[in-house]
């Protein structure tokens, strides 16, 4: 029989192990799609109301450790998809930012700060996905006598509301999400977290590729008229700046 959560919810194999969704006995029947393993014949979702509809469909099927670890996957996958989005193609697979274990964005805490300093997103939603973070890895390391009734839990989603109080602003929106308690409080607050950063994709554009270094380059072989209009250019900056009246 599958464990039981607090709230007597049958909890699904699937957890999340090392930045991957990990199946236990069942683990061959799903498939590995970034940071996330989907059932067979689910596709990851391509819009930001597809995500918003996928963590509230996570959410209610798992239990309260569950739950937090998978949500905190999402936001991982997001971060991924922006980043992937700003960054140029690694030269080979071996020296991605991004992939692989030991890739120097590979984990949670450093997409989140890579998605700040690179002006993805801003310092308020940085600070408010290491508290996710943390509630993750709170879950993680006390895997059994844990829930979002727990006060170490409820004092970080009480603080992840304060930051934003987006539920208190939105009562409509955070009644329909659920039942008052802490669980369904931290639903409602990542819920928008997610919808956001998938709306952020529309507006990223990647970093442009540089021209080679002057030291790469063969002056002799460029055509006469880009060598003139080099040297005119030099030459211009070179000229002493005329004095002011």
């Amino acid at each position: 029989m599958a464990p039981q959560s607090a709230g007597g919810e049958r909890e699904r194999t699937t957890v999340l192990v090392s930045g991957g969704l990990r199946g236990g006995a069942g683990a061959s029947r799903f498939t590995r799609s970034g940071s996330l393993l989907l059932p067979p014949g689910e596709s990851v979702p391509s819009t930001a109301d597809e995500w918003l509809e996928a963590i509230h469909l996570q959410f209610r099927a798992e239990s309260d450790r569950a739950a937090a670890i998978v949500v905190a996957a999402m936001l991982d996958v997001a971060l991924a998809s922006l980043l992937r989005r700003r960054l140029l193609e690694a030269p080979s697979p071996y020296r991605s930012l991004l992939d692989g274990d030991r890739a120097p964005l590979s984990t949670f805490a450093a997409k989140i700060d890579a998605a700040y300093q690179l002006g993805l997103i801003s310092k308020y939603m940085a600070r408010d996905l290491h508290l996710v973070r943390k509630i993750r890895n709170d879950f993680a390391h006390n895997p059994l006598h844990l829930t979002f009734d727990s006060e170490s839990v409820r004092n970080r989603v009480r603080a992840l509301e304060q930051a934003s109080d987006y539920n208190r602003r939105y009562p409509a929106t955070r009644s329909a999400v659920g039942p008052t308690g802490s669980r369904w409080d931290f639903l409602g607050l990542t819920a928008w977290m997610l919808y956001a950063l998938h709306r952020l994709l529309d507006d990223v554009a990647q970093v442009r590729s540089p021209t080679p270094e002057f030291g790469y380059i063969d002056w002799s072989a460029l055509p006469p008229e880009v060598q003139r209009l080099l040297r005119e250019a030099e030459a211009t900056e070179q000229a002493p700046e005329a004095d002011g009246p």
